[in-house]
C-alpha cells in the first residue's frame, strides 16, 4: 500500500473513532443528566415533568444546600411510619408497607424544604403510641443555592435506574 493509502486509512479510522466517541457521549452521559424544564412556585415547590417510574415507600430525591463553598445534604424526608410532630401538628401512624413500581405523577412536585429536628414531645393520649416522647420537626424553606438529584426508573419494572440533577440558584 502506498503512503497516500495509509493516510486515507488513518483518516477514516480517526473519523470512525471520533463518531463512536460522540455517540457514546450522547447515549450515556448527555441524556442521563438532562434535567427537564421546571418551575419553582411562590410557596417554594419545584414542578417538572419526568417520564418514568419510581418505587413507592422509597425516597428518590437528594437535596443539598451550599454551605462554605461545598454541598451539604439536607434532611428532606420524615419518618415513613409516622408518629412525629411537624410544625406543632401531630402525624400518626403512616402506612407504607408494600414497595411496588409505579408511574411518576405528572407534574412531579417536591417542596424545597428541610426538616430540622427541634426537640421531642409526648404523644397525644389517643395516638396509639407507647413511646414516652416523639420527635418534633420544623419545616425550613431552602432559600439559598440548592442542588437536587432525582432518581427514577425508565422502565415499568423499576430495573433501569436513572438520575437527573440540577442546581437552582437563588
Amino acid at each position: 500500500m502506498n503512503q497516500k493509502g495509509n493516510v486515507n486509512n488513518a483518516l477514516i479510522i480517526t473519523i470512525v473513532i471520533l463518531l463512536i466517541g460522540i455517540g457514546v457521549y450522547f447515549a450515556f452521559f448527555k441524556k442521563q443528566n438532562s434535567f427537564p424544564p421546571y418551575s419553582v412556585t411562590a410557596n417554594n415547590t419545584l414542578s417538572t415533568n419526568i417520564d418514568g417510574y419510581f418505587e413507592t415507600c422509597m425516597n428518590n430525591t437528594s437535596v443539598y444546600k451550599k454551605k462554605n463553598s461545598s454541598w451539604e445534604k439536607v434532611s428532606n424526608e420524615l419518618p415513613r411510619k409516622g408518629l412525629y410532630y411537624l410544625d406543632d401538628k401531630f402525624f400518626g401512624y403512616g402506612m407504607c408497607d408494600v414497595v411496588y413500581c409505579d408511574k411518576l405523577p405528572m407534574p412531579y412536585t417536591m417542596k424545597l424544604v428541610e426538616y430540622k429536628k427541634v426537640g421531642e414531645k409526648t404523644p397525644p393520649p389517643d395516638s396509639g403510641s407507647s413511646a414516652n416522647v416523639l420527635p418534633m420537626y420544623q419545616t425550613v424553606s431552602l432559600n439559598d443555592d440548592i442542588k437536587i438529584n432525582i432518581e427514577y426508573f425508565s422502565d415499568n419494572n423499576c430495573q433501569n435506574k436513572k438520575t437527573i440533577s440540577t442546581v437552582i440558584k437563588k
